[in-house]
């Protein structure tokens, strides 16, 4: 008697441990555009499909709509259409700001001579004063709410 039960004991063992699907390859995931999510890190090691952008501020990478200043576009949009917004990561007790713009590949970092002054690089200027604002040469593109 012990022995049959020995016998259907390790035959149910046996058929637990069977790979029910023929195959031993692991299932890989991809996103609605055929790239294997996960697998796409930067020279920092960074995910982009993830969300994750290097900061050199931070010194890390980061999602910048987790730690970042939400700035929105001033164009008009029309209903339907994405917004896609800028964000901006201010240095602490420093004179640097991180700027991450769609259409961009990476950051712009943006410095300012002292606490009343703008934030500037190249052709980009941030405002800091009633809220943000974000101009490219002498155009509005993004503003944004103070943060406490």
């Amino acid at each position: 008697m012990k022995k049959i039960i020995l016998f259907f004991g390790l035959i149910v063992l046996l058929y637990s441990c069977k790979d029910l699907g023929g195959s031993s390859k692991m299932s890989i995931e991809k996103d609605s555009l055929g790239t294997v999510v996960g697998t796409d890190k930067d020279d920092k090691g960074c995910v982009g499909s993830a969300g994750y952008k290097w900061s050199v501020l931070k010194n890390t990478c980061i999602r910048p709509f987790e730690v970042g200043v939400r700035l929105n576009p001033v164009a008009e949009i029309k209903a339907g259409d994405a917004v896609i917004s800028a964000f901006v990561i201010l240095e602490d007790e420093g004179n640097r700001a991180e700027l991450y713009v769609p259409n961009e590949k990476s950051s712009v970092l943006l410095e300012r001579k002292s606490e009343k002054d703008p934030y500037l690089k190249d052709d980009w200027k941030l405002l800091t004063l009633k809220g943000f604002q974000l101009m490219k040469g002498d155009s509005l593109m993004y503003a944004g709410a103070l943060i406490d």
